[in-house]
């Protein structure tokens, strides 16, 4: 068994590796299969990759704006991709597999979104703040209609 946050660091190590990222900050709970995030930093932009209770999540924003004042990346992705409608597809888990299994695909899933469409922003691109708050915005409104 791998530990989540090393984990996280495995499957998006081209932000690093190809982007010039650095890992900023790595935290686990100690207990096996539990919650773990990581932050990813370049001079622009940074991305917190957080697996809470089996399933990940993304947040990204400009790095000297506090992590609550970040994007989710199902409103990054409708800016940059808006033909995916799903960004989120949460694994379960199975008979035949574990919850490392589906927390993996998971994170398979989307750090290859964030590689394709994404790649502006991982270049150096500020985000655009203004434009994807927008879509945040409109999307709770429409949960309230």
């Amino acid at each position: 068994m791998t530990n989540r946050d090393d984990l996280i660091i495995q499957h998006f190590a081209y932000l690093v590796n190809e982007y010039g990222f650095r890992v900023t900050k790595k935290e686990r709970d100690p207990r096996p299969n539990w919650n773990a995030y990581v932050v990813f930093e370049s001079s622009n932009i940074g991305i917190r990759v957080a697996v809470e209770m089996n399933e990940v999540g993304i947040d990204m924003g400009n790095y000297s704006d506090t992590v609550y004042d970040w994007s989710d990346f199902r409103n990054i992705m409708k800016y940059y991709a808006p033909q995916i409608k799903e960004v989120y597809v949460l694994t379960r888990k199975t008979p035949e597999t574990t919850w490392d299994d589906a927390v993996e695909t998971q994170l398979v899933r989307l750090s290859g979104l964030l590689r394709e469409y994404c790649e502006p922003l991982l270049r150096g691109e500020k985000l655009a703040k203004d434009e994807i708050k927008k879509i945040g915005k409109d999307q709770i409104s429409g949960w309230f209609k």
